[in-house]
């Protein structure tokens, strides 16, 4: 098994459909989707044979938007934690405005089981498991 293979990934995605579609076994090719299904076996691949976990934020969790939505506020909440983020995990997949609507903050964890990230300047690798955030919360 080759360095890179032993090396877990994460890929963090806001698209309920991409998710979806990866929790599935086996993909079918077919549809509108046609082309979005043949790049989602990649990741297919990925997931399976070099251990890519794939994890589904709300929109306002995904960090990726700061880089192509104008003002977005995820840039901010990424400097005022010191170059790390937090992976959303509420198990009910809430949307953003329904996660407002409950009285929930951005980054705030439904469960004790969060997981946070280090990033550097275009990559973003997962860090195990953690019980609090780099603030000691």
């Amino acid at each position: 098994m080759g360095l890179l293979n032993r090396i877990p990934g994460c890929l963090v995605s806001d698209s309920r459909n991409v998710y979806d579609k990866l929790q599935t076994e086996e993909l079918s090719i077919k549809g509108q989707e046609r082309r979005v299904d043949l790049e989602l076996l990649t990741l297919k691949s990925a997931q399976r044979n070099n251990n890519v976990r794939v994890r589904w934020v709300h929109s306002e969790a995904q960090l990726g938007n700061a880089l192509t939505k104008p003002g977005a506020k995820e840039l901010d909440l990424f400097y005022q934690m010191k170059g790390f983020w937090r992976i959303v995990n509420d198990p009910k997949m809430r949307s953003a405005r329904k996660r407002r609507s409950d009285g929930l903050e951005t980054l705030e964890n439904h469960t004790q089981d969060t997981q946070t990230v280090h990033t550097t300047h275009s990559a973003l690798v997962c860090v195990s498991h953690l019980k609090k955030d780099p603030k000691g919360n």
